[in-house]
């Protein structure tokens, strides 16, 4: 037998070893999966009736308007949002204000009591390949919480890791300046959100259309809004909001990005309907996989929730009231 023969058997063989050890492996890693997801269960029934109600609103509200949802079950790179520490339900008996209606959602109606639940619980439910990050705001008592998608946001610095060394320093590799946001390095934070380029590129605006805007705002601002369009163009009655930001309308990055963001903004929007939701997102955020809701089979990663209606008129004109960024 040939050393070549040799070689291809040898393949064959250990191409076999490694089927056979998946085939053999399966069952326990569907049940490990179940397990986890159980205990996710378990964790939330724990939980005091407000405090599950905290939690639920917090991850509604930052799906709804804070583009988290696309960081969560697609591939933006990082999303944030601003929480308003104070905010004051305007009654003084809760049983009159219903903070959870969707009209209140944008108010941010007990989203501290929200964000101070999850830091409580967060070690019931480890993430796996995401961080939630709360960063210092320059805004009077106001917090900033930023999410990460590991792979995202790895794969998109290595993509534009010239302009990531170029502004933050050339020995430092994508899992390098990951790790930093994720030891919330404050510093190392403001320096990337003070630069409009690099930031844009992290939040998924795409690099060309970062670049330009903080080309236009440092040249002429004034002129800014006749080279940069906003995304979306049109108002719509998709009950979540889309990602927003300035484009140039004539590049394919721009043309690819509303292709993207149009599907995954109607599939988002399924999952925010989810009377499941807040089961769907931890699911997600802890690396498990589907959850069985309402005789479908949802997975967080593909999207096959049942097909809920999103049309809501009401928020048409809300589009544009909210801005993850100014850019």
């Amino acid at each position: 037998m040939t050393k070549k023969a040799k070689k291809i058997l040898f393949f064959l063989a250990s191409l076999f070893l490694v089927v056979i050890g998946l085939f053999v492996m399966h069952p326990f890693y569907i049940s490990s999966i179940k397990t986890r997801q159980e205990q996710i269960k378990t964790h939330l029934e724990t939980l005091a009736p407000l405090e599950l109600e905290y939690l639920t609103n917090f991850f509604k509200r930052l799906v709804f308007s804070g583009s988290f949802g696309y960081t969560i079950f697609a591939d933006k790179p990082m999303s944030f949002e601003v929480i308003h520490m104070d905010m004051v339900i305007p009654s003084e008996n809760i049983d009159e204000f219903d903070y959870m209606a969707l009209e209140h959602i944008l108010d941010g109606y007990r989203l501290r009591e929200g964000l101070e639940t999850w830091q409580k619980y967060a070690h019931c439910f480890p993430l796996n390949g995401y961080s939630i990050i709360p960063f210092a705001c320059p805004l009077v008592n106001c917090i900033r919480i930023a999410i990460i998608n590991h792979h995202a946001f790895i794969k998109v610095v290595s993509a534009n890791l010239s302009d990531f060394q170029f502004v933050l320093g050339k020995d430092l590799s994508a899992e390098m300046i990951l790790e930093k946001f994720i030891a919330e390095d404050t510093t190392f934070f403001e320096s990337i959100f003070n630069h409009d380029g690099l930031l844009g590129t992290l939040l998924g605006f795409g690099r060309g259309n970062a670049w330009e805007y903080m080309k236009m705002r440092n040249s002429d601002f004034n002129n800014l809004e006749s080279v940069l369009h906003f995304f979306p163009e049109k108002p719509t009655d998709v009950i979540i909001f889309p990602p927003q930001f300035g484009v140039n309308p004539k590049t394919d990055e721009t043309k690819d990005l509303r292709k993207k963001y149009a599907i995954q903004w109607e599939e988002v929007g399924k999952i925010y309907l989810d009377p499941n939701f807040l089961e769907i997102v931890l699911f997600k955020l802890c690396g498990l996989g589907g959850l069985k809701t309402n005789g479908a089979e949802t997975y967080a990663k593909g999207f096959t929730s049942e097909n809920i209606s999103l049309r809501h008129s009401a928020f048409n004109v809300l589009l544009f009231a909210h801005a993850e960024i100014s850019i």
